[in-house]
């Protein structure tokens, strides 16, 4: 667990520690009037606790399933994603709809070792995917990629072909991403995609290092 997310838990633990004092404060002091006054008071601890822990129940499943944090560790989607930077993924994107070519997405398998990893999407079931003098292309075209600086150039010596329900994967920072063109299984099944990237906050938790191939991993 990231420095970041001991806080936020922290916080959060300090809150509710806070508005269950002043809910039973409040509660008891109501509680004294109503009996002096002769009225029943049915309000218990039980409900107080559940009043408290339900915001933050709720906060929690938003969180950790329709806006999922994560923390960027190292360089390979720079400079769309930077190191040590806090990332934002919408987990619930691709209920309604298919992934789509460019598309930032973050997924785990056994190959990553259940790992969360970040990358691009650029081959797309049925695609052929190729290189020619640091170009990609998808079926024969050239691929527009205006997302990447000019001088980036993507080398493989190699041809793929994208199996159903699956789809390859590059990282932005070409010459430093270990991604789709090196792994044993080239691609990424649909079932193994956890969200879509929205955006990220530049924080240095971690130093960069593009002194080999890496993944971006979110923790």
């Amino acid at each position: 667990m990231k420095p970041y997310k001991y806080i936020l838990t922290i916080i959060i633990c300090i809150l509710m520690s806070f508005i269950f004092y002043s809910r039973r404060k409040e509660r008891l002091i109501s509680n004294n009037h109503s009996q002096s006054a002769g009225i029943k008071f049915d309000r218990t601890l039980l409900t107080d606790l559940g009043l408290t822990i339900l915001p933050f129940f709720i906060l929690y499943i938003v969180l950790s399933k329709v806006i999922i944090i994560g923390g960027c560790q190292s360089g390979s989607m720079e400079p769309t994603i930077m190191t040590g930077s806090i990332t934002f993924s919408n987990g619930l994107a691709y209920i309604t709809h298919e992934p789509q070519r460019g598309d930032i997405i973050y997924f785990s398998n056994e190959q990553t070792e259940h790992k969360v990893f970040v990358k691009r999407i650029i081959g797309l079931p049925g695609d052929n995917v190729s290189f020619t003098d640091g170009n990609v292309y998808i079926n024969g075209l050239l691929l527009a990629e205006d997302y990447l600086s000019e001088d980036v150039l993507t080398y493989c010596d190699k041809e793929f072909k994208v199996p159903a329900d699956s789809y390859f994967l590059l990282g932005d920072n070409r010459e430093y991403s270990f991604d789709s063109r090196y792994w044993d299984n080239p691609y990424v099944s649909k079932d193994d995609i956890g969200g879509k990237y929205i955006t990220s906050i530049i924080i240095p938790l971690v130093k960069k290092n593009n002194s080999q191939l890496s993944e971006t991993v979110m923790e």
